[in-house]
């Protein structure tokens, strides 16, 4: 069970990074997430100060150190899906390995799945991942299951998303799946 001050500090800290960003405070902020982190009690504390910390490294464009924060997220919370998402992104955009962002993104699934929660953004990084794969057998399944998945009631999870319609390979993708999908996030459908 996570400490509600510690929970408080992490907020303010969160709160506080665009204003700490401007005034190129990038040291203070990594020693109070530092500082934060050896004070964690929990493991679920200790994974969401390194997914910050993680983010945090990523804008400093240190993405060995970014690497690092995320394997250890990910080794004290192996079941976390917001660790492997953050991991399957690192790898998505930063290391730029489509290899290990697509075998990251199948764990996420795995545990989007397992825990009832955030099923459908991770169905859009793995559709992201497949588009960038030219993968457009994933991309048609993954969107079958976009349009097939339906929450539990209260559970955690993003609305349909749209950003990757414009650039789905028309001449690959089932149309008429992808009038379904676009039909659900509201968009015009052509």
């Amino acid at each position: 069970m996570s400490n509600p001050d510690f929970l408080t500090r992490l907020r303010e800290i969160g709160r506080n990074i665009p204003l700490a960003y401007r005034e190129e405070r990038f040291a203070q902020v990594e020693e109070e997430l530092l500082t934060l982190l050896d004070i964690a009690g929990s493991p679920g504390d200790k994974c969401d100060v390194l997914c910050v910390l993680a983010n945090h490294y990523h804008y400093l464009q240190n993405d060995a150190l970014g690497l690092e924060a995320l394997q250890k997220s990910v080794a004290y919370c192996p079941d976390d899906v917001n660790a492997w998402i953050g991991l399957t992104e690192h790898f998505h955009y930063h290391d730029v390995d489509l290899t290990r962002a697509a075998e990251c993104v199948e764990t996420a699934l795995q545990k989007a799945t397992a825990a009832n929660a955030l099923v459908r953004q991770v169905l859009g990084v793995r559709l992201r991942i497949a588009l960038e794969q030219d993968n457009h057998d994933l991309v048609n399944a993954t969107l079958t299951s976009l349009i097939d998945f339906v929450p539990s009631k209260g559970s955690i999870d993003v609305a349909f998303e749209t950003d990757f319609i414009s650039r789905m390979p028309l001449q690959f993708i089932d149309r008429a799946l992808l009038e379904r999908y676009k039909a659900l996030a509201g968009v015009g459908v052509s």
